[in-house]
């Protein structure tokens, strides 16, 4: 339960950055690049055709800057549970003997059964 507890801090500050990175997203997100003047023709940059940084799509990265929020956050999570599987693996299972009278017993009891023997020991 401690473990879980100590993995709310991590989740919150996740999610109040990838709020903050959302809200700025969508601030910068609200100029859209300049559209080509209608009277003037583009000419590409190089022999394939390509406009190269006079192309206004060039300068649009919406999709590309959502997918690698989306990555983050995901990878940010995968990491947090990840930390949280290693350290509850390590952790004793029956930590709660001095709490629980006679669990010692039961602990003993399952040392004998075949592969009883407890993680940790």
């Amino acid at each position: 339960m401690r473990i879980l507890v100590g993995a709310l801090a991590p989740l919150l500050l996740i999610g109040a950055l990838y709020l903050l990175a959302h809200t700025t997203q969508n601030r910068y997100d609200q100029i859209k690049p300049a559209a080509p003047d209608p009277g003037k023709e583009r000419r590409p940059d190089a022999e394939d055709g390509f406009p190269g940084l006079s192309d206004p799509a060039f300068w649009n990265g919406v999709q590309h800057t959502r997918v690698l929020t989306r990555l983050h956050v995901a990878g940010s999570l995968a990491l947090v549970a990840a930390l949280v599987a290693w350290t509850a693996h390590g952790v004793r299972p029956v930590a709660v003997h001095d709490h629980v009278p006679g669990l010692h017993r039961v602990h003993r009891l399952l040392r004998l059964l075949p592969g009883g023997q407890p993680r940790g020991d």
